[in-house]
């Protein structure tokens, strides 16, 4: 027999907040960059946030399918998840830009 507890509040999952707050930082900083071609070294500094924002989005997308986290929270950790792999992104076009139009 299968039952559903409808009075028991899902739990909320703490990996969104630090998630989305490393993914806004590279997030900003690649508008910049394509603005400002010479501004690509600091965006190498840049890159490890934005891998590990993709982490902790990827650990939360694991926890809110195991049942730990709303609805809402897996659309934020979808948009963290892109958001941090926005600079990996960004100098793989470069690279194929650069392979391409030498």
């Amino acid at each position: 027999m299968i039952t559903n507890r409808l009075d028991k509040k899902p739990k909320h999952n703490k990996l969104i907040l630090p998630g989305i707050i490393l993914a806004c930082i590279p997030a900003v900083a690649v508008p910049v960059t394509i603005a400002f071609p010479s501004t690509q070294v600091y965006l190498l500094y840049l890159l490890p946030f934005g891998i590990l924002s993709a982490v902790l989005a990827r650990i939360a997308l694991y926890q809110i399918k195991r049942g730990i986290g709303t609805r809402q929270e897996r659309n934020l950790a979808l948009i963290t998840y892109f958001l941090g792999l926005s600079p990996v992104l960004y100098f793989c076009g470069v690279f194929t830009y650069s392979l391409h139009y030498p």
